[in-house]
């Protein structure tokens, strides 16, 4: 229960960033790179040992 609250929390962050970049108009590789990063960052903090 507690992962799958954690991985809502990443969607809702990475559609925020999505929404802003909207707002002001960020390049669309720079956007697609700030959402990807919350969910690697996720990733990384559950699975510190797995490379």
């Amino acid at each position: 229960m507690e992962r799958m609250i954690q991985f809502v929390a990443v969607v809702v962050v990475c559609t925020l960033i999505g929404v802003a970049c909207e707002h002001y108009e960020v390049n669309r590789y720079l956007k697609w790179l700030l959402m990807a990063l919350p969910a690697i960052v996720w990733v990384r903090l559950r699975n510190p040992l797995q490379r």
